[in-house]
């Protein structure tokens, strides 16, 4: 009822399958009242949501609960602290998008978009790079009308720092998914709105960084993290925006071959840069690899041993490789 706008229908049903419960002599409602949560802040009434999470979200019964669900819950009382503006409270409910599953980043998403109407610090590029990575990961997994609803907000965003760049490629993309929903639900009207809005808006906005920060990404090298058969293996990249970089490292023996693989990353630094001007001279940003965008084509990387037989046997292997298909790195 609640994706059909009938909001108090749905609550007073909910309450009413509690009540039933209830009168049936069991007294485990909790999924239930998770509805009845998220009911309530759709209403509006999030202190009564908070009543209704309270004993949900306490420590004792988190923990005696799945991951799933602690994660839930969490997410809920995050969205309804976030309504009222309280983004302390919220962010310390708040988890981060790449740990959750697709129904809790709609969720983040929509918290996220609160931070921003409430602080407006919050509206950054690193914000900006993580709906773009959502939105490409909803357009992978075919979650069409996520990844529309993503790009509304996402292009909102985007206008209101005046990345107009950045909002007309979310707009792009969020009209190829349109053609794959049953129904648009108003969303083909809300992206008409944007695209109209974004054509009275100049080509290019003003840089929210000097020029020669902002190409200093295509600079940076960074060593991208990426989960190999339950292991950590780490190739060094070549940043190639805000949250892409191209693999320059070949595989190591025995593992999936990413050299020149273009890679969206979780901007989220996993190591430290010193504070002392030499060391960051030479530090390299570690980070985590989000999804592969393109493949970069080659085949996996042999081993082999033994002294070195010249640059023109070599060139002669070499070619041999390329021969049958391959190619060589």
């Amino acid at each position: 009822m609640l994706h059909k706008g009938e909001n108090q229908q749905a609550l007073d049903y909910i309450r009413g399958q509690i009540q039933k419960v209830r009168d049936a002599g069991e007294n485990d409602v909790t999924s239930l009242e998770e509805n009845e949560a998220e009911a309530l802040i759709v209403l509006g009434r999030y202190d009564e949501a908070l009543s209704v999470l309270a004993n949900l979200c306490e420590e004792e019964e988190l923990q005696g609960c799945c991951e799933q669900t602690r994660q839930t819950r969490l997410m809920i009382r995050a969205e309804a602290f976030a309504c009222m503006g309280k983004i302390k409270e919220a962010s310390d409910s708040l988890i981060h998008w790449s740990q959750l599953q697709l129904r809790g980043v709609v969720r983040w998403v929509r918290i996220i978009e609160k931070f921003c109407h409430y602080d407006l610090t919050y509206n950054t590029w690193q914000t900006g790079g993580s709906l773009q990575q959502i939105l490409e990961r909803h357009m992978a997994a075919q979650a069409w009308r996520a990844a529309i609803d993503t790009a509304l907000i996402h292009i909102r965003l985007a206008i209101a720092r005046g990345a107009t760049w950045t909002a007309r490629r979310a707009l792009a993309q969020a009209k190829t998914c349109l053609p794959h929903l049953r129904k648009p639900c108003g969303a083909d009207v809300a992206l008409a709105e944007l695209e109209r809005e974004l054509a009275g808006k100049a080509q290019e906005a003003p840089l929210p960084v000097p020029a020669e920060a902002l190409y200093g990404w295509l600079e940076e090298r960074a060593r991208l993290r990426f989960k190999e058969d339950h292991d950590d293996v780490y190739y060094l990249a070549q940043r190639t925006g805000p949250a892409t970089a191209s693999v320059i490292q070949p595989g190591w023996h025995k593992h999936p071959q990413h050299l020149n693989d273009t890679v969206v990353f979780d901007v989220a630094l996993l190591n430290t840069p010193p504070e002392d001007e030499a060391g960051r001279e030479y530090f390299i940003g570690l980070y985590d690899s989000v999804e592969i965008l393109a493949e970069g084509g080659y085949a996996p990387s042999w081993f082999i041993d033994g002294v070195h037989p010249g640059e023109a046997l070599f060139n002669q292997f070499a070619d041999s490789v390329r021969e049958r298909g391959e190619r060589s790195g």
